[in-house]
C-alpha cells in the first residue's frame, strides 16, 4: 500500500477532504448487455507500460454487481496479468490485493514490478482494480469531493465547517451514482472475494497464491474463509482484522508510532543532539500552527499545478502521520518537524512531496467503495461510546485532530446497508499464511497481526523493527528481507522462512 490513501486510518482534517480526483470524469454505468459470469475478455493494458519489461496481458472480469440478484447488471473488472520472465513459470501465480479500500492498482503496476521481482522470476503476478475503482466499471469516484476540496485549501476552515462541506460533496456523489443506476450496496469487501474467486476460475488456474497489504489483508481474510479452495499461500502485510474496533483504536495507534519515533530519537546520541526535546517541539509547533497557519505552494504531481495552500496544526499532524507510513521516511521526520517548528517549509523538497501525497492522495482512488466498505462493515459495528473509551488515554491535542467519529456523520450521506454480523468476526482458517508487521506501524499496529494470527493455525507471525506501514515496500534493508521472506514462502508455504535479516535492523535519522 503505498501512502496514506483516503482511508479510514486517516485523521479529520484529512478526512474531510475524501478522496480528491484529479482526472476528467465520465460516469459509467454498470453494462446492461447480458454477459456470462466468469467471462474474460482480453484487451489492450489500459494504462501506461512504458518501462515495464515483463510481458503484460490486460483483460477485463465480467460479474454480477449483485450476485443475490438474478436481475443484476453485470460490471467488469480491469486485470492485468504480468508474466513471469522464466519460460516456465510455476502454474499458481500470485494475485496482489491493494489496500484502500478504493485505492487503484493497475496504475501502480510499474512500481510493483521491483517489490516482486523475486516473484516474477518464477511466477506470473496478477493484478486487479477492485469493483468500483480505477479503471474497473462502474467507478464510484467522486470528483464533488474534489470541487469541494480546491474550494476549503486556501481556507482555515473549523473542523465543523469542513465536515459539513464534506457531507454535502457526498450527498452530490451518492445522488449521482445512484441516479446512474448503480447500488452502492453491493460494492463491499465480500463481493469483492467473489470477484477474486471468479477471476482464479475464469483464467483457468487450479489454485493461486495471494498477497494482500492494510485493506488487501482484509480482503484476502474473507477470501480465506469464503472461497478457500484454490488458494495455495497467503502473504498478510501490515494486518487488518475484521474483528477489531478501527474507528476506536485509530488514536490510539497513532500516538503509539509517534511516541515510538520521539523515543527512538531521544535514545539516538546523534538524533537527540540535533533534535532535542522532539516531543515538547511537535506539539509546540502545532499550537503555533493552530494560532499562525502558514501558507506555501505545492506542485501536484497529476496536474502539474502550482497549488497554494494554508497549513494549520490538524494539517502538521495528518503530514507527520502521513510520513509515518512510510520506513523510507522515517529518518527525516525528526528534521522535518524541525523544520516545520522554523517555518522552512519551501527549503525541503521531501516537505513538498509528501504534504502531496498526504493530500492529493485521491488522484489515485475512489471515495465511493471506501465509503460502501467502511461504512456499511465498521461504523456499523462502531460507536460513539466505543471510541471515546478507547482514544481517552490519548493526548488531547493529537485525539482532537484524530477524531475517529467522523464517519458517523458522513456514513447516513452515503446510505448502505450495513454488513452482516460475520464481516466483524475472526476468521479461522488453515491456510499457510505469511504475517508481516512493522512495529512503528501508524495504521495496523503490530497487536492485530497477532490478533490475526491466533485464529490462523498455520501462520508464522514476523514483526520488523524501524519498519512503518507495508513492510515489503521501499529502499530500506528491511524491505530487501520482507521480500526474500516473501519469496521463500511462496516457493514453500510448508516451511517457515529463514528471517534472520531482521535481526540489527535500525534506522539512522538524518541530522543534516
Amino acid at each position: 500500500m503505498t501512502r496514506p490513501q483516503f482511508q479510514p486510518f486517516l485523521s479529520a482534517s484529512l478526512l474531510v477532504v475524501l478522496i480528491v480526483s484529479g482526472c476528467a470524469y465520465a460516469a459509467p454505468t454498470p453494462t446492461q448487455t447480458p454477459v456470462p459470469a466468469r467471462r474474460f475478455e482480453t484487451t489492450a493494458c489500459m494504462f501506461d507500460t512504458s518501462g515495464i519489461t515483463n510481458k503484460i496481458d490486460c483483460g477485463y472480469l465480467y460479474v454480477p454487481e449483485d450476485r443475490l440478484q438474478a436481475s443484476s447488471p453485470m460490471i467488469k473488472l480491469a486485470v492485468a496479468i504480468v508474466r513471469s520472465s522464466n519460460p516456465n513459470p510455476a502454474s499458481d501465480p500470485l494475485i496482489y490485493l491493494q489496500g484502500g479500500p478504493g485505492v487503484d492498482a493497475l496504475i501502480y503496476v510499474a512500481s510493483l514490478v521491483g517489490p516482486f521481482s523475486g516473484i516474477l522470476a518464477n511466477r506470473d503476478l496478477i493484478l486487479f482494480d477492485q469493483r468500483g475503482v480505477g479503471f474497473s466499471s462502474p467507478s464510484l469516484e467522486c470528483p464533488e469531493t474534489n470541487d469541494q476540496f480546491f474550494e476549503d485549501i486556501v481556507q482555515n476552515l473549523s473542523r465543523e465547517e469542513a465536515q459539513q462541506h464534506a457531507i454535502q460533496a457526498i450527498q452530490a456523489c451518492h445522488a449521482r451514482l445512484v441516479q446512474a443506476g448503480i447500488n452502492l450496496s453491493a460494492y463491499t469487501s465480500a463481493a469483492s472475494a467473489a470477484d477474486v474467486h471468479d477471476l482464479r476460475v475464469a483464467l483457468g488456474y487450479p489454485e493461486w497464491n495471494i498477497y494482500g497489504g492494510s485493506y488487501g489483508t482484509r480482503l484476502a481474510l474473507t477470501i480465506m474463509r469464503d472461497f478457500p479452495g484454490g488458494v495455495r499461500s497467503v502473504i498478510l502485510d501490515s494486518v487488518w482484522p475484521l474483528q477489531v474496533d478501527e474507528d476506536a483504536e485509530l488514536a490510539s495507534a497513532m500516538e503509539r508510532a509517534l511516541d515510538l519515533l520521539f523515543e527512538r530519537c531521544a535514545a539516538d546520541p546523534e538524533c537527540n543532539t540535533a533534535y532535542p526535546d522532539l516531543k515538547s517541539v511537535f506539539y509546540d509547533t502545532v499550537a503555533h500552527l493552530d494560532a499562525r497557519p502558514i501558507s506555501f505552494s505545492p506542485i501536484r504531481n497529476q496536474t502539474g499545478e502550482v497549488v497554494k495552500v494554508l497549513m494549520n496544526g490538524d494539517g502538521m499532524i495528518n503530514l507527520i502521520f502521513s510520513m509515518l507510513y512510510s520506513t523510507d521516511a522515517l529518518p527525516y521526520l525528526p528534521k522535518m518537524i524541525y523544520e516545520l517548528h522554523e517555518g522552512r517549509t519551501d527549503r525541503d523538497a521531501m516537505f513538498n512531496a509528501y504534504w502531496y501525497a498526504a493530500t492529493f492522495s485521491g488522484d489515485s482512488g475512489s471515495a465511493g467503495m471506501q465509503l460502501s466498505v467502511v461504512c456499511g462493515e465498521e461504523v456499523s459495528f462502531s460507536s460513539a461510546q466505543a471510541i471515546a473509551t478507547a482514544s481517552a488515554p490519548v493526548f488531547p491535542r493529537l485525539r482532537d485532530a484524530v477524531d475517529q467519529g467522523l464517519f458517523f456523520p458522513l456514513c447516513p450521506a452515503w446510505n448502505v446497508k450495513p454488513a452482516a454480523a460475520i464481516e466483524n468476526q475472526p476468521v479461522t482458517s488453515a491456510i499457510p499464511t505469511l504475517i508481516l508487521a512493522g512495529d512503528n506501524d501508524p495504521a495496523t499496529p503490530p497487536a492485530w497481526g497477532k490478533l490475526a494470527a491466533q485464529t490462523l493455525s498455520n501462520s508464522h507471525y514476523f514483526e520488523f523493527p524501524w519498519v512503518a506501514h507495508g513492510v515489503i515496500y521501499g529502499a530500506s534493508p528491511a524491505a530487501s528481507c520482507a521480500q526474500s521472506m516473501l519469496n521463500a514462502f511462496v516457493i514453500d508455504p510448508v516451511s517457515v522462512p529463514a528471517s534472520t535479516c531482521i535481526n540489527g535492523l535500525k534506522v539512522f535519522f538524518v541530522t543534516e
